[in-house]
């Protein structure tokens, strides 16, 4: 991980800390540049982004954002919001932002009013919150410099607004902020120095530290243990279970899910190495598959992409290799070429059901809802074909296509075509549960779930 990268992560878990112990400042102070921390905290955090990749991530960025959400129902001031709020007072006394007095002149007023709380710049922090689903240090980075910016910006707001009406909303002047972004978080760092030691504040400080510490020791070894259970006795080479297990590490899940995406990912391992064995006398394709089972994925790739190039004039071919190269996109975690690739395979190969199917499941994962139904009432249309001449083979296949459409339906607000389908699909694995229930059982009780979940969702209580 780039520097840069854990910069980010250490500054998003010092918002979190600084928040719940210094309130909204204590949010801008710490994820301005993580520098209010103490040096033990601060080499604590970056160790353990460092050494943690994904796991920790993950538990630094829902960490922030858990604990920022939680704080916007707190009424009262922080433990040591007083503190941080007399460390900005003096470091703006000490400001000298050129042409802008108005602005600075409002934020000490406002200041000396009375404590500022996350409930004055409660919009602020929801638009903030709504980060949370990106991934990446970017997205997150550009979060907190646009919190850090707003919280100044309602400061303002609030000191005109003690004058009487509602104030229009206006936005801080870019040299403005370029003074709030660079200057004032180093004014700030001497003066919560000073504050600290003159009121010993620094021990509660400290305290809050080592708390969020724990909390990262805790999360951590939670999740190895789920990963642990969920990866045990898979059938899947250890270098494969290696990469799920990295790539799992930096998801915020409960253990049905994680169990269910480990299921996922390695139907869709299984699915690439079958693939690759119906090129017998391939060596190509044998070589793929080994690289694979080893887990470098990347040469697998890079190979496939040869073999792509070299058999552009043999459609079939083509996209069944297509079709591979896109399924180890996904073990990737790489949905949009992923896409791509599935979308070639489709058109070299239309009649091929695996790789229409491989294409629209992924396509209702992107949520390209209109594209994804189209595609899957074409595969119902062929599989109900299937089906009249060899019922037993492709009654499944129907079951299977009309439980996915339906879940689409319902997703779009088309309750009574998803009751539809999802009706039909249950009719179809009930009769099959009849002659194998081991088999076709769990997808009866998926099928009842998801109707539970329609009726719930059209009001129908007593029928879900």
């Amino acid at each position: 991980m780039s520097r840069d990268a854990v910069g980010v992560l250490t500054r998003l878990a010092a918002s979190a800390v600084g928040a719940s112990v210094g309130g909204p400042f204590g949010t801008w102070c710490c994820g301005v540049a993580g520098q209010f921390l103490t040096k033990e905290a601060a080499t604590h955090l970056s160790g353990l982004i460092t050494g943690g990749t994904n796991t920790f991530q993950s538990v630094a960025s829902n960490y922030c954002y858990d604990k920022l959400k939680d704080l916007l129902i707190v009424p009262s001031p922080a433990p040591l919001q007083g503190a941080v709020e007399t460390a900005l007072a003096r470091a703006l006394a000490k400001a000298d932002p050129d042409g802008h007095p108005d602005w600075l002149s409002n934020w000490q007023r406002r200041l000396r009013h009375g404590p500022f709380l996350f409930s004055d710049c409660r919009a602020v922090y929801r638009e903030f919150l709504g980060h949370a689903a990106e991934s990446g240090a970017d997205s997150h980075d550009a979060a907190l410099q646009q919190l850090h910016i707003q919280i100044m910006e309602r400061l303002d707001f609030e000191a005109r607004a003690m004058d009487g009406g509602v104030p229009e909303e206006r936005p801080m002047p870019e040299t403005l902020r370029a003074f709030v972004r660079n200057d004032l978080p180093v004014l700030m760092d001497a003066e919560l120095t000073l504050v600290f030691a003159e009121e010993g504040h620094k021990a509660a400080w400290v305290a809050t530290e080592r708390s969020f510490q724990a909390h990262v020791t805790s999360e951590l070894a939670q999740m190895r243990a789920m990963l642990a259970q969920v990866l045990a006795n898979q059938a899947a080479p250890p270098a494969v279970l290696e990469r799920l297990e990295r790539e799992l590490a930096g998801t915020k899940l409960e253990l049905d899910q994680v169990r269910k995406k480990a299921e996922e990912y390695l139907k869709q391992y299984a699915d690439l190495v079958e693939s690759l064995r119906r090129h017998p006398g391939d060596p190509s394709s044998a070589e793929a598959r080994a690289l694979i089972e080893r887990g470098q994925f990347e040469r697998a790739g890079e190979l496939l992409d040869g073999i792509i190039a070299d058999e552009a004039g043999e459609l079939k071919r083509l996209a069944r290799r297509r079709y591979e190269r896109g399924k180890l996109h996904e073990l990737q975690f790489q949905p949009v070429p992923a896409l791509e690739q599935y979308r070639h395979a489709h058109n070299l190969a239309p009649d091929d059901r695996e790789i229409a199917f491989a294409c629209a499941l992924l396509l209702q994962k992107q949520l390209r809802f209109g594209e994804a139904i189209a595609l899957y009432l074409s595969i119902l249309a062929a599989d109900r074909s299937l089906a009249l001449a060899n019922p037993d083979a492709f009654r499944p296949d129907v079951a299977m296509t009309l439980n996915n459409l339906a879940v689409l339906y319902s997703d779009t607000q088309r309750m009574r075509e998803a009751e539809q389908a999802f009706s039909e699909a249950l009719q179809i694995r009930r009769a099959l549960a009849e002659v194998n229930p081991d088999a076709y059982r769990p997808s009866v009780a998926t099928t009842l779930n998801n109707l539970a979940l329609l009726y719930s969702d059209t009001q129908r209580m007593r029928e879900a």
